[in-house]
């Protein structure tokens, strides 16, 4: 009877362990899936902020792109100075006439 009994506490005491182990795999795994939640949590704020932050940036060269000068602004522009370059050329040629005609004026009094 004393074995019996002895070997019933060993079966029981190993069920009790088997139990044991079963309730800390399951809360282990539990525990283990919370983290990889929370990690793929994580990582999803993280990558949402990072989108936006390139959302932002795309935003501001936009934006910065629509200020810059077009090829038709600098055809203007390239225009423009012709323009005043062959006036101040025409200014450089009478002002140089007259630099001649008061140099040979004051060479001649």
């Amino acid at each position: 009877m004393q074995v019996v009994l002895g070997v019933a506490l060993l079966g029981w005491s190993i069920v009790q362990s088997l139990a044991t182990l079963a309730v800390w795999l399951y809360a282990w795994n539990a525990n283990k899936s919370q983290a990889r939640a929370s990690e793929l949590e994580l990582l999803k704020t993280e990558h949402d902020q990072r989108l936006r932050n390139v959302e932002q940036g795309i935003t501001s060269l936009q934006a910065s792109l629509q200020h810059l000068p077009t090829s038709d602004d600098f055809s203007r522009l390239s225009a423009s100075l012709a323009a005043i370059n062959a006036k101040v050329e025409s200014i450089d040629a009478r002002t140089g006439r007259m630099e001649d005609f008061l140099s040979t004026r004051r060479a001649s009094t």
